[in-house]
């Protein structure tokens, strides 16, 4: 796919860790070239291949690139390829490892007013914009409402859930958890949902990039 000139709301380049390097909302894009323009740019190597991220109005685009020219204000971009298009922040769930907290357990009915406070460690299996898969050691019920703290993506990140499924684990002599949880998320705040669509995002692009040097080195023979 060839990125166009229009619809573009933010570029993001991602460093070799995963991290954004750049962020700019400022955006030139002509005959497979990208500028990206703004203040405090970390500077990048020339030629360096880098991912990129492209937010939309109605989806995600991710890309590669090579870097022409980097300065503290302006970033120049080679487009080397992009993937289609696609409504990722519904789409898209990732693996994750992340140990987080339940704060709250609130009622099982349509009712938000009952809640006790809780301070429940639960490691994640999954991420997506709909809704969280975790283990816990603590029994929840089948719709039973849960505020989790995720500080992986910001430390003051707070956001419900709905308990959709609930699996007893095998018990076995290294099994930390005794059950786990998939979940959908109850959320119309749309900083938050943006928030947690970059940071899907950028998992998967990190799991990628893990899994890609994996692979050279295997090829290597370091496996």
């Amino acid at each position: 796919m060839v990125l166009g000139r229009d619809g573009f709301k933010k570029i993001e380049l991602l460093g070799p860790s995963g991290k954004v390097i750049v962020s700019a909302s400022e955006i030139v894009i002509d005959a497979g070239r990208m500028i990206l323009k703004g203040n405090g740019f970390k500077l990048i190597p020339h030629q360096l291949e880098v991912d990129g991220i492209a937010y939309m109005t109605d989806g995600i685009v991710p890309f590669k690139a090579n870097v022409t020219l980097s300065t503290n204000q302006q970033v120049n971009l080679e487009i080397l390829g992009a993937s289609s298009k696609e409504d990722r922040r519904s789409s898209l769930k990732v693996p994750t490892d992340a140990v987080e907290m339940v704060l709250e357990v609130r009622s099982t009915g349509k009712s938000r007013t009952h809640h006790m406070n809780t301070e429940d460690e639960i490691q994640l299996l999954n991420l997506s914009m709909s809704g969280v898969g975790f283990m816990s050691n603590r029994p929840y019920f089948k719709h039973q409402k849960l505020l989790i703290q995720m500080c992986y993506i910001r430390q003051d990140f707070l956001i419900e859930a709905e308990v959709l499924r609930k699996t007893r684990l095998k018990q076995t002599y290294d099994q930390k958890y005794k059950y786990s949880y998939g979940c959908r998320f109850l959320c119309n705040d749309e900083l938050k949902n943006r928030m947690l669509c970059e940071h899907v995002f950028k998992l998967e692009m990190l799991n990628r990039q893990a899994e890609e040097e994996k692979m050279k080195a295997k090829s290597r023979g370091y496996y």
